[in-house]
């Protein structure tokens, strides 16, 4: 193996180590974000939107599609998809993260996903090979994004969705201004009507169709 390689490999185990830390230490207090009723919590509603989103988007192709979550972590959003009985693999390079995942799944006597622990900038996963690839709250983790896009673009089959949801750094004041203007549950005390609030939403990315 080269230099090259190898310090390659040892950063990928340094971060592999760095996310299974910060997933042992989440369990202890790990918030429950995915609901079969509707939201109780402010992130139960956050989660259901990033689905309902997702799952507008794909349009007719929704229930018949192929997808994988990079960086999928507990797996909120393939949890929903997996209630509506779709083809999902969830790719993250935590193992610690995926025995969460798999819990929530066993809890909500959900079918089990697909699991693949990889780099999300690397998968080694076969080209063209899903109709969305999607990611929540994963971009911000690298001062580089561009090869995980490259990446997902890649596994993208011709005219697929790929979809992400950023989640900036945010002042305690704004995070409390965000609670006041888009808590669904404060009918009348919230800070904007609902029909401002429910357009609040991610950013859609489509790759380009074969010609």
């Amino acid at each position: 193996m080269s230099t090259g390689s190898a310090g390659a490999a040892g950063t990928a185990t340094a971060r592999e180590e760095e996310w299974d830390a910060s997933w042992r230490s989440l369990e202890r207090h790990m918030l429950q974000l995915y609901t079969a009723g509707a939201p109780r919590t402010i992130h139960q509603f956050w989660q259901r939107c990033y689905f309902e989103d997702l799952w507008k988007a794909m349009g007719r192709d929704a229930a018949r599609g192929s997808y994988l979550e990079l960086g999928a972590g507990r797996g909120t959003t393939s949890m929903y998809l997996a209630s509506r009985g779709c083809d999902v693999t969830m790719l993250d390079l935590s193992a610690a993260g995926f025995r969460v995942a798999e819990e929530n799944f066993r809890r909500e006597g959900l079918p089990a996903p697909k699991l693949v622990q990889a780099d999300a900038r690397a998968t080694g996963l076969a080209a063209a090979s899903y109709d969305c690839v999607f990611h929540i709250g994963l971009l911000e983790h690298f001062e580089a994004p561009h090869p995980l896009l490259v990446e997902a673009v890649r596994l993208l089959k011709p005219g697929g969705l790929q979809f992400a949801v950023i989640m900036p750094e945010r002042s305690p004041r704004i995070r409390f201004l965000t609670l006041g203007l888009l808590r669904p549950w404060a009918r009348g005390r919230a800070l904007l009507p609902e029909t401002v609030r429910r357009r609040v939403r991610p950013q859609l990315v489509r790759a380009p169709r074969a010609s």
